[in-house]
């Protein structure tokens, strides 16, 4: 059996921000588990796959056909040995863009299953499995959570309601010193994202060529900087 000092669970650990904290929790030498969430994984992460490396464990969930807690159910292994869990919600979907009316209803139901459903049944199993445990939920969440973006009804919805979600979870738990919820907005990163962002100019999105001056500008982080500034906020630091 593992003994382990945290199980750290990061959804979209494949690449761009959930990448970058991967790459920062895997570099340590200690007790740590990584567990990734995702459809599929980078070519580094198959390499501890084929290494049978016991630090790092894939899930291979499309978390827009989420449904349920089955695919879930390799975190039991974990459930008597761990001593502290760590999930960082962090894997998204921009799409649809566009107006209301206009959207792919097979693209909003995406959007719902993977910024909503997914995350909201994860967290909840993660309470029921490790209950008594120290628990730290971290939400990238977004400024969209907070501001409307014209063309963003499906992206900025989604962060509304994650960004709630854990708001309730935080005040559910105020009293007890083993849980942690966090929701972070981290600003504007190089990702593949905002590379999406700027690929789609269509009727609706109104500040589609501010998206792309912010990139000619210089104004995207890096994933690892943003990683590194979270890892800190949130006394999460390897």
């Amino acid at each position: 059996m593992y003994r382990l000092k945290r199980l750290i669970i990061v959804t979209g650990a494949n690449k761009g921000l959930g990448k970058a904290f991967y790459d920062r929790f895997i570099s340590e030498k200690n007790e740590d588990i990584i567990i990734s969430i995702s459809r599929i994984i980078s070519e580094d992460q198959q390499q501890l796959i084929d290494k049978k490396s016991s630090k790092f464990v894939f899930i291979p969930i499309d978390l827009g056909q989420m449904q349920d807690t089955s695919g879930l159910k390799q975190l039991v292994n974990f459930q008597n040995e761990v001593k502290e869990i760590i999930y960082i919600n962090n894997a998204g979907v921009i799409d649809p863009i566009g107006k209301v009316g206009d959207i792919a209803i097979k693209e909003l139901v995406n959007s719902i299953n993977v910024n909503i459903l997914a995350p909201a049944i994860i967290i909840n199993y993660v309470f029921e499995l490790f209950k008594g445990k120290k628990i730290t939920i971290v939400n990238i969440s977004s400024g969209a959570a907070d501001h409307v973006i014209e063309g963003w009804g499906a992206y900025c919805s989604g962060k509304a309601f994650m960004k709630m979600f854990l708001n309730v979870l935080g005040e559910q738990e105020k009293d007890s010193s083993l849980i942690e919820v966090y929701n972070i907005s981290p600003g504007l990163i190089d990702t593949e994202m905002q590379r999406k962002i700027r690929d789609t100019n269509v009727d609706g999105f109104t500040r589609h060529n501010e998206f792309v001056l912010f990139k000619e500008e210089g104004k995207l982080q890096s994933a690892k900087e943003v990683a590194n500034k979270i890892l800190l906020e949130t006394n999460i630091s390897p």
